[in-house]
């Protein structure tokens, strides 16, 4: 019921939108888009980096075969796969169903934040199959068993630039196996297959439209010092910006915990355990995108190091567990999840059935200078009716042209000369966007005309 309630959200994020467009052209053209395509400006020719493709004909087919209003059903969906994998992961370590359940239930909750349909939520269900392939393999050691692990390996490369994580949690379990070496008197076929499962998952993710370029762009992306600074997902996750978030302190409250178990039974960890509770604690405080994967490392390290005296063993798993459960399940009814929201919360990254018959208006096309957010949903609306100056897409933009976009919104003259330029005949941006430029007294406001201004947009007219 928990799990039901907390994953159960209405479309959170803007570029789900943007690669439900993409796909419908995958699908009809047969072909991926070489680039950017919807922009009115000459950036629309630059290359781009559609590393999450096969992503993008799972959420056209989703609109197709689904809905708009039953989306939130498949991001319930989304959050019951998720703990479903955990949980799988935990038995197959020999954890009680008991403690297997609740803690499963912490994962969902440290995933929860982010739990909205977009790529990214493929990759935390593939993380928790890929570390379970992976201990079936090394516990059967057999050819067979490295088959699962190579179509994870290969459709994970195929649907978000995460896949990176793939080589190298394989490469953690290999270099595990050789610090025991030393204990062994068999040392060839003892890292035979540890030396094949990591090459197994190297080379699967190789097989994409892209090969070679796929590793080369999440490497050289992922590690761009300019990301903290321009994308908030990026920004370290001890920024005082997250500081109103409850779920920041959840975060530091669990992985404090887990640090401390793990310290305090340390003879219980296996190097692997360390090696993952090291390099995903790592990325947690790295940037706010990535605690969402500490939902299978925290549940796999509290299952090996939660103390558990003899005399209230019993006791814990009839009445305390279920009573945590059932208290995480109040919480979260009289509190929201983790996003602060409910299953009735209307979507952020939607626009309004007004809006939308407005950029729909037969009268209403041609350029629109957009934010970054803004543009995504307008090119799933209105392309090529209307087209947008910018959209999510910063990775093949890049930052130059990015900064550009949002420049014009606080200096009057390269506006005035961008909006000729280009003939551009609308602006759609964020409200909180135009407040700020409108208090600035950058932005003219006699020169453009509102159409229409909702609960999250403002959509206006230039002026004849």
């Amino acid at each position: 019921m928990t799990v039901i309630y907390i994953s159960t959200v209405q479309i959170a994020g803007v570029d789900f939108w943007l690669q439900a467009k993409i796909g419908e052209i995958i699908i009809n053209e047969k072909s991926i888009p070489p680039d950017l395509r919807f922009p009115f400006t000459e950036i629309r020719t630059e290359k781009f980096n559609a590393h999450e493709w096969l992503a993008s004909i799972i959420f056209y087919f989703f609109i197709k075969f689904f809905g708009e209003n039953n989306l939130p059903f498949i991001a319930t969906a989304f959050g019951i796969v998720l703990f479903c994998a955990i949980y799988s992961l935990l038995r197959r370590m020999q954890v009680e169903k008991s403690p297997a359940l609740i803690l499963s239930l912490i994962g969902i909750t440290l995933e929860n934040y982010r739990h909205t349909i977009r790529p990214e939520i493929f990759s935390t269900i593939f993380l928790a199959f890929f570390i379970e392939r992976m201990a079936n393999a090394y516990s059967k050691r057999t050819i067979s068993s490295l088959f699962p692990i190579a179509i994870l390996s290969t459709l994970w490369t195929n649907i978000h630039g995460s896949f990176i994580l793939a080589p190298i949690i394989a490469g953690i379990y290999l270099f595990s196996e050789l610090l025991k070496l030393h204990r062994s008197s068999s040392i060839f076929k003892e890292i035979t297959f540890p030396t094949l499962a990591f090459f197994v998952v190297l080379l699967s993710c190789l097989i994409n439209p892209f090969g070679i370029e796929a590793y080369t762009f999440a490497l050289s992306f992922s590690s761009d010092a300019r990301l903290a600074n321009r994308v908030t997902e990026w920004m370290p996750t001890l920024s005082t910006r997250w500081r109103d978030s409850f779920f920041w302190y959840y975060l530091l409250l669990i992985l404090t915990i887990t640090w401390i178990f793990a310290l305090v039974n340390r003879k219980k960890m296996l190097a692997e355990y360390w090696f993952l509770l090291a390099f995903f604690s790592f990325l947690a405080i790295k940037a706010i995108r990535f605690p969402v994967y500490l939902s299978t490392i925290i549940p796999i390290i509290l299952s090996k190091t939660t103390p558990q005296p003899p005399f209230i063993k019993g006791i814990t798993e009839k009445y305390i567990y279920p009573a945590l459960g059932f208290l995480l399940f109040i919480l979260f009814i009289f509190n929201g999840n983790m996003l602060g929201t409910n299953p009735t919360t209307p979507a952020y990254g939607k626009y309004s059935d007004e809006l939308t018959k407005t950029l729909l208006s037969p009268e209403v096309k041609g350029n629109v200078l957009t934010t970054i957010s803004s543009g995504c949903e307008l090119v799933y609306t209105a392309y090529p009716k209307l087209k947008p100056s910018i959209d999510c897409r910063v990775d093949s933009y890049g930052f130059d042209y990015a900064e550009f976009n949002q420049a014009l919104l606080n200096n009057s003259t390269l506006l005035d000369e961008f909006v000729e330029r280009y003939d551009v005949k609308f602006i759609l941006m964020e409200k909180e966007v135009f407040i700020t430029n409108a208090k600035l007294k950058k932005f003219e406001v006699e020169k453009w005309d509102p159409i229409l201004i909702d609960r999250h947009y403002i959509f206006l007219k230039k002026k004849d």
